[in-house]
C-alpha cells in the first residue's frame, strides 16, 4: 500500500481519486506511437545486422543494450 501511495479512511467517504502514469509508463506507451521505434523493431524482425544492440522486451517494449528506448516526443 505505501508503494502505491494508499492509505485507509477509517470511516467517511473517498470523495477524489486520481491514477497517474509513472514516466516509464510514460515511455512506453510513447514508443507504440513513434514512427522511428517502429521502423527499428521492422529492422530487427528482418535481421539487419546493424539494428543487434536492439532487442524486443516484456510486451514488446524495444530495449537498447538493456535500457529502455525512450522516443523523441
Amino acid at each position: 500500500m505505501q508503494k502505491l501511495n494508499l492509505e485507509i479512511v477509517p470511516q467517511g467517504s473517498l470523495n477524489h481519486i486520481s491514477v497517474e502514469q509513472t514516466i516509464h509508463d510514460q515511455v512506453i506507451m510513447s514508443q507504440f506511437h513513434d514512427n522511428g521505434v517502429g521502423i527499428i523493431k521492422q529492422k530487427l524482425s528482418e535481421g539487419e545486422g546493424k539494428y543487434k544492440c536492439f532487442c524486443p522486451g516484456h510486451k514488446g517494449v524495444l530495449l537498447f543494450e538493456s535500457r529502455l528506448v525512450v522516443p523523441k516526443n
